[in-house]
């Protein structure tokens, strides 16, 4: 079976995950932070290149929809960032409170999930402002109301860049 189909299946040529995921990292300012969806084009491709390779150790990548629905993903995420967790410490609690509820098919007030994640990206967001924050086209196309809606979006590279609505982005 490996030899019949192997040239069919043979990828060792195929660089898109690497290539797109060191574009990215490349080129983004020092100690940004990015959320994104693309975990199969770039954002598992991240954690290999930043974690064993120590490619662009000063960026935070985020995976919005793990950062949604998977609990176990915050220790992860307070032990390569301790500093922008600390910050929103409370609103991640409240949201962790129903969402580990949520994981464990135990009962939770299903009214408050949405509104509690909403709280804690806004937070996440706002309140670590000091550093260049982007989320990929993904984010753009497929917009989520509840993930930091107050903030808007600028062109910057191969990403976008949240701002506040009222802040002017200059274009280097």
């Amino acid at each position: 079976e490996i030899g019949a189909n192997f040239s069919d299946n043979n990828e060792s040529g195929n660089y898109i995950v690497e290539d797109y995921t060191m574009n990215m990292l490349r080129n983004l300012p020092p100690n940004a932070i990015i959320f994104s969806t693309q975990w199969d084009f770039w954002v598992s491709g991240a954690f290999y290149y930043q974690l064993v390779e120590h490619v662009r150790p000063d960026v935070l990548v985020i995976d919005k929809a793990m950062l949604r629905d998977r609990p176990w993903y915050y220790a992860e995420l307070e032990k390569r960032a301790p500093e922008v967790f600390r910050r929103v410490k409370p609103e991640e609690e409240a949201f962790l409170k129903l969402l580990w509820a949520f994981d464990k098919g135990d009962p939770f007030d299903e009214n408050a999930i949405a509104p509690a994640y909403e709280r804690f990206t806004t937070a996440l967001v706002e309140r670590n402002l000091d550093r260049p924050i982007f989320v990929t086209q993904e984010m753009i196309d497929e917009k989520d109301d509840l993930f930091a809606p107050k903030l808007r979006t600028n062109p910057a590279g191969i990403a976008y860049r949240l701002l506040r609505s009222d802040s002017v982005f200059n274009v280097p």
